[in-house]
């Protein structure tokens, strides 16, 4: 009896605790010294305790398997570097948890959201899961067939958990990211933009797949990929080393030679010009920050310009530009 009584008050303990970190990590406010705590929780519970805590937490554990609580863990300890961790790269990385989806910038257990959370769906349907940036943010997630994919902000990926079952594995994208597709011949790798789907195998490339009115893009470092454009028969096949580009109103792809570096700057937070005109200057900037520039500093951006630009924050990239066109800083953007 008395052994009972104590399994329950530790069980309640260890459910406090843990309520008590992930609303701490949803909200903004998880320090190094929680995040230590936290890693400790997940990797001295067994699979079946985390399995209920996520269920719980969750109201749905459709993702659940050993097999993902493995790769969980094992990611959380390969991922995280306590003694480096500093709280100003916590505050960077939110979750926000709907009824619909998963919105994750990936951090620690946030791995575990992804594989666990979901929606409401139909029978014979697997749980949805998503993945998402803000503006100016870059996060990196593996999916469960291995494929990495680095998102620049302002995008989203989703994909069904079970994807890589079946005998086709499609995932819907908008915004900007580089893929590194697991190969896996008997299960093509298909992704379904706006404007285009994307056919591939096994390979490496960078897409920029945005709403109507802005142009399509896929520059190929390697592999081969198959695109076509949506409500079209237009298909073009790419090598490594080209670039197709899918223009607003058009359902033919323009395809041109394009080194992958120049297209995946955004990854190492640079932004790169090469003669740009000021209002192609203008149009990257807002797009890579997600705002809108103060029209003082639009006019004082009057000729081309070639050249990098830091691309971590947007006061480091006006500040650098000021002392090209010589506008002020202090009031950068318009609402």
């Amino acid at each position: 009896m008395s052994n009972n009584i104590g399994v329950r008050n530790q069980n309640s303990i260890y459910r406090m605790s843990m309520d008590e970190l992930f609303n701490k990590l949803k909200n903004d406010r998880l320090t190094p010294d929680d995040l230590r705590r936290l890693k400790s929780h997940i990797n001295s519970s067994s699979n079946d305790e985390l399995a209920q805590y996520l269920s719980e937490d969750t109201g749905d554990n459709a993702c659940t398997d050993d097999d993902m609580l493995r790769r969980i863990k094992k990611r959380i300890d390969s991922r995280i570097d306590t003694d480096q961790l500093k709280a100003r790269q916590i505050r960077r990385y939110r979750i926000a948890l709907t009824a619909a989806s998963i919105l994750l910038p990936i951090f620690i257990i946030a791995s575990a959201y992804l594989y666990f959370s979901g929606r409401d769906i139909p029978d014979g349907s697997s749980a949805m899961c998503s993945v998402s940036t803000a503006a100016g943010e870059i996060s990196t997630v593996t999916l469960p067939d291995g494929t990495a994919v680095t998102l620049n902000g302002d995008s989203r990926l989703e994909f069904h958990a079970d994807f890589s079952v079946k005998k086709r594995r499609q995932v819907t994208f908008h915004g900007e990211a580089y893929f590194d597709v697991a190969k896996d011949a008997d299960h093509p790798f298909e992704i379904l933009a706006p404007e285009m789907t994307v056919e591939v195998l096994g390979t490496k490339f960078n897409i920029v797949a945005g709403d109507s009115g802005h142009p399509s893009s896929l520059t190929l470092e390697s592999g081969k990929v198959a695109l076509t454009a949506t409500g079209s028969d237009e298909k073009v096949t790419l090598s490594p080393g080209e670039r197709a580009t899918l223009t607003p109103g058009s359902d033919k792809f323009s395809v041109d030679t394009a080194a992958i570096d120049g297209s995946t700057q955004w990854m190492a937070k640079e932004l790169i010009f090469d003669d740009a005109s000021p209002e192609s200057i203008v149009a990257v900037i807002e797009n890579h920050y997600g705002v809108k520039l103060n029209p003082a500093i639009k006019n004082k951006i009057n000729e081309n310009f070639s050249g990098t630009l830091p691309g971590g924050s947007l006061s480091e990239t006006l500040e650098t530009l000021s002392y090209i066109y010589g506008f002020d800083t202090s009031n950068p953007t318009v609402e």
